[in-house]
């Protein structure tokens, strides 16, 4: 351990205490400061608080975004502990992980547990309720006009935003619609869920919509998929091409965060859109239909 070194009180005429209680008394206050603290994270899985049920190998919590991190198997019987933390104030990030590795469960909405303070010398107790961790949905969208890339400011683009809504049974519960300006950063953009709308159980559809700056539609693509699962990212790469005044948009849909699921293709026609492979339509105002193909053409 490093060599500590406090200050010596002066001794003072006014003081009645001896001089070595004054020195050691500010040892020992020094010291405090110094010493490490520990934290025993109390979680429960929901309501059934039950690992296998849920498909919960380990959990793991993770102190000061990174400056700390223990993983346990599952069991909420017993706390994690995480020791050797400096006195302070710590964001807290409680992960339930399943067998394929990812965050099906955490504490992100349950407010009096998203951090904690660590105080030298003691241990501290927090408990943390562990909810279904939201899918990820993510848009990556090109506008083109006649075939060539266009910038947004051009001034005969029609296109003025892309509106991503997301849907439950089988598109007729809305669980959250989120607006990108035209605009977008390169690469996939996460559409926004803090209130944590977007339930990987439930998803199974999900809208592009091309606006003009009216707010009027100019085309629709509409996707419909098996729910991929509590903590999943559901990618969608879409492109919107203007031809004279029409826009057509097209794109593809990739399920299961890169890795696992299938793809799903979307094509439009104009007022409504479908996606290819052999599916069974939808019935709906956009005559959508799933399928398994990987790319779309407008037709």
């Amino acid at each position: 351990m490093p060599t500590m070194t406090c200050p010596v009180p002066r001794a003072s005429v006014h003081s009645r205490r001896p001089l070595a209680a004054l020195c050691l008394l500010g040892v020992l206050a020094c010291g405090k400061d110094d010493e490490s603290g520990s934290i025993n994270v109390n979680y429960t899985l929901g309501a059934a608080n039950m690992c296998e049920t849920l498909g919960v190998l380990t959990v793991q919590a993770d102190v000061g975004m990174g400056k700390a991190m223990e993983s346990v198997d599952c069991d909420p019987s017993q706390p994690i502990v995480v020791a050797g933390l400096k006195a302070g104030h710590y964001a807290l990030l409680v992960q339930a992980i399943d067998a394929e590795g990812f965050a099906v469960m955490d504490n992100q909405g349950d407010e009096d547990s998203l951090d904690v303070s660590v105080v030298g010398g003691a241990s501290k107790d927090v408990n943390a309720e562990l909810t279904a961790t939201p899918a990820i949905v993510r848009l990556k969208a090109t506008p083109l006009y006649e075939g060539q890339p266009a910038q947004c400011t051009f001034a005969d683009l029609k296109l003025a935003t892309f509106r991503v809504a997301t849907y439950q049974n089988s598109g007729t519960n809305e669980l959250l619609t989120y607006d990108f300006g035209c605009d977008l950063d390169p690469g996939y953009n996460v559409v926004p869920d803090e209130d944590r709308q977007i339930n990987g159980q439930n998803l199974d559809s999900v809208s592009i919509i091309a606006l003009d700056d009216a707010g009027d539609e100019l085309d629709r693509l509409t996707f419909m998929f098996e729910p991929p699962g509590p903590g999943r990212t559901v990618d969608f790469d879409v492109t919107c091409d203007q031809v004279g005044e029409e826009v057509t948009c097209t794109g593809t849909q990739t399920v299961g965060g890169g890795g696992g699921g299938g793809t799903d293709g979307g094509s439009s026609d104009g007022g409504g859109s479908s996606s290819g492979g052999a599916g069974s339509s939808s019935g709906g105002a956009d005559g959508s239909s799933s399928g398994g193909a990987d790319t779309s053409s407008s037709g």
